[in-house]
């Protein structure tokens, strides 16, 4: 699917979205906790804030969301024209409502989303920290936690992303800043570290990514 929206319009998708975004957005505030005024270093008035979100409220959401999918036919229509027939019939049926439900409802999910975010006047984020339960087939339960802070002046912003399960851990720490010729680099480390059995199998690396955009018209005018 993705590959077949390469040949659309951004735009027209963003717009698709764009009501499906405000209402997580309207959604998330309800669990809006702990706002702090505060400072930083250079003097700048800061806003703190936490978001609590039990599991259920989540798959609650989620259930939501599929209903209002399903009945929206603009987008409807547009997934249907990217979609083949048969990929239409078993994803985009309003009479699978409940198989969709039945799913979310069987999600072995537990435990809270937690966001912690601090923005200054601007509204921009200074500082932002992300755990979400999840579970795989194999490892059973696990945590993805996410944390970025935004450096001071000229320096890059730290990056720090964990994958904990039963059985291993795994820590990418990077930094990202641009160059001067519009080029983003990512620089730093990744670990996997077993928590059970051969412990001396853990691995780290360091790496350095580079990435550089362009855009230009092909014979077609693409």
């Amino acid at each position: 699917l993705l590959a077949q929206m390469g040949d659309t319009k951004a735009a027209d998708w963003a717009a698709l979205s764009e009501p499906y975004l405000t209402k997580i957005d309207l959604w998330m505030e309800g669990y809006r906790q702990n706002e702090l005024l505060g400072k930083t270093d250079n003097g700048e008035t800061t806003m703190s804030f936490d978001y609590v979100i039990p599991v259920t409220a989540v798959k609650a959401q989620l259930k939501q969301m599929v209903m209002d999918l399903l009945a929206d036919e603009t987008l409807i229509a547009a997934l249907t024209a990217l979609l083949p027939e048969d990929d239409v019939a078993r994803y985009l049926a309003p009479t699978l409502q409940s198989y969709y439900f039945y799913a979310i409802d069987e999600l072995p999910m537990e435990g809270d989303i937690t966001l912690s975010r601090t923005v200054n006047l601007a509204g921009e984020t200074l500082s932002l920290s992300l755990a979400l339960p999840l579970y795989d087939s194999q490892g059973g339960a696990a945590t993805v936690t996410y944390s970025r802070t935004q450096g001071d002046g000229d320096l890059p912003e730290e990056n720090v992303i964990e994958l904990n399960s039963q059985s291993a851990g795994v820590r990418v720490e990077y930094q990202t800043y641009d160059t001067l010729t519009g080029t983003a680099v990512y620089q730093g480390t990744v670990l996997w570290q077993p928590l059970t059995g051969e412990k001396d199998r853990a691995f780290s690396a360091a790496f350095t990514l580079s990435s550089a955009s362009g855009a230009s018209t092909d014979a077609e005018g693409k």
